[in-house]
């Protein structure tokens, strides 16, 4: 998976939080979260969580960070009536309901920038980069 994405469609890049080598974390993409690790960070799934779960773990000074595909489709997403047939490609064999997009269309461009748009607007922490080998 790979993010591409405008640094003008976000105000400061500088601002961002960025975690140290000996930053505590906790990844939990799937089930109910388990907000009880004594943590610095936890990598949660952005449509999944609950705002209210989102503001518990803040309030506690715990960095929050989400996580999205932005190089796949997933047919159980809130947004997936926004993917048009022509940029949904081959199914990821082991996940079901998951397909490869073509990532050089613009209308998968406006539905990764409306994703980051949405969690920006929800305090977290911003959008990271999957390094795919290809280039991208």
């Amino acid at each position: 998976t790979s993010i591409l994405f405008s640094c003008a469609a976000f105000d400061c890049i500088d601002a961002w939080w960025k975690p140290t080598p000996d930053t505590s974390y906790q990844i939990q993409l799937s089930g109910t979260l388990d907000t009880s690790y004594d943590v610095d960070m936890y990598d949660i799934d952005m449509f999944d969580t609950p705002n209210e779960t989102i503001a518990e773990l803040q309030q506690r000074g715990i960095k929050v960070i989400c996580y999205f595909s932005a190089g796949t489709y997933e047919d159980w997403r809130s947004d997936k009536d926004r993917y048009s047939s022509d940029i949904i490609g081959a199914p990821l064999p082991e996940w079901e309901g998951e397909s490869w997009v073509d990532i050089r269309s613009t209308k998968l461009r406006e539905i990764l920038v409306d994703r980051m748009q949405h969690e920006t607007a929800r305090d977290l922490g911003g959008p990271h980069a999957a390094r795919t080998g290809k280039g991208l």
